[in-house]
């Protein structure tokens, strides 16, 4: 599709970044586990502590942006997975140049669409960018990207 290096290294480091995230050892040890999750209906958003299971009748949503230090070049990706652990899907594609609480708002919404195709809809979604997940239960909609956070809640608001 795109023969650009730079979309590559990208993508690279968002498989790196879900890797990390997803806490296998040794990097269990380096993991912050020091957070706290914001509920949103049938939506768990909270910032990645260590990889744990979700209840069995809930799917976990891991999503990652990364955003390239002086283009702003973006690219996000996720992975899905059951209450047992089991791989559901996963995702990845390049948003462009933006900023770091825009990429993980692209991620999210990417990840909900992707969902509700599937039919799930009892999703926690974990990010490192709390601050991105708090502006989706946020009634304001003065923040940088009200048109993602409208979006997402038009989605949450299906079911």
């Amino acid at each position: 599709m795109y023969n650009s290096s730079g979309i590559s290294i990208a993508l690279i480091f968002i498989t790196v970044g879900i890797g990390f995230k997803l806490s296998p050892a040794p990097s269990h040890q380096w993991t912050p586990d020091v957070y706290e999750g914001v509920r949103v209906a049938n939506l768990i958003l909270a910032p990645l502590q260590q990889w744990r299971p979700p209840d069995s009748s809930w799917f976990q949503l891991n999503v990652d942006g990364v955003v390239e230090v002086g283009s702003n070049s973006a690219a996000t990706g996720g992975v899905l997975r059951n209450g047992n652990g089991d791989w559901v899907f996963e995702f990845a594609r390049s948003i462009g140049k933006c900023s770091t609480i825009l990429v993980e708002l692209w991620v999210v919404l990417d990840g909900l669409k992707h969902a509700w195709r599937l039919g799930i809809h009892k999703v926690a979604i974990l990010s490192d960018i709390h601050k991105a997940l708090v502006s989706i239960e946020d009634a304001s909609s003065d923040h940088i990207g009200s048109a993602i956070i409208l979006d997402i809640r038009e989605i949450l608001s299906r079911n």
